[in-house]
């Protein structure tokens, strides 16, 4: 029994999915065109399970938030996403930070 805790705390802090930033803007520069719209920028990330919200029409954005790789169970960091659209819903601005 004694052997087996390190094993459980090293699984603990390292579980989960998570990519880096880098990672996540890869697969967004992919699926994602520039001037796509709310609909089809939901559909990716609902296709890669990115956590996000649905698109409020009155920011005209959309907001994810996925796991970064580097979390562990007592240090937590997320990669937070925004994407804007402009009045015709046409995607102008996609920004990716750590926190």
């Amino acid at each position: 029994m004694r052997k087996t805790w390190p094993l459980l705390v090293l699984a603990l802090g390292c579980g989960g999915r998570g990519e880096t930033a880098q990672q996540v803007n890869d697969q967004l520069n992919q699926a994602v065109p520039h001037l796509a719209d709310p609909g089809r920028v939901v559909a990716v990330l609902d296709s890669l399970h990115i956590q996000h919200s649905s698109f409020d029409p009155s920011t005209h954005r959309i907001e994810g938030k996925v796991r970064d790789s580097s979390s562990t169970l007592f240090h937590h960091r997320s990669i937070y996403l925004l994407f804007v659209f402009d009045e015709q819903g046409r995607l102008r601005q996609r920004t990716i930070k750590h926190s």
